[in-house]
């Protein structure tokens, strides 16, 4: 196998592999948007952020681990950077929004 057909082999995968990418990041999304909202806390609402919130944690870690796989060492860093803001005790919703932003960038690269 030549390193063109190694390229072409991952350029496949990762037409593959996008479609989860998107979905990892739009989960995380809902938990900033959960988040975010002004809205009396009350247990059912704290049930939905803390579901929210680990399968933000999930998503981030999942995507650490896979996008360097396909090439995109800086969306692996950048979700490892996510992963790691996502299990501090207390989030900070602007660095949380701005290293989304930049992962979408760099999925889309």
């Amino acid at each position: 196998m030549t390193s063109d057909d190694t390229d072409a082999l991952i350029s496949a995968l990762w037409e593959q592999f996008r479609p989860l990418v998107a979905a990892r990041i739009a989960a995380i999304e809902q938990y900033v948007a959960g988040a975010a909202e002004s809205v009396e806390s009350t247990p059912a609402h704290e049930r939905r952020l803390t579901a929210l919130r680990s399968a933000a944690q999930d998503a981030a870690h999942n995507l650490a681990g896979g996008l360097g796989s396909y090439g995109r060492s800086n969306g692996s860093r950048i979700a490892g950077e996510l992963d790691a803001e996502l299990r501090q005790p207390v989030d900070d919703l602007a660095v949380i929004t701005g290293l989304v932003e930049k992962l979408r960038v760099a999925t889309v690269e």
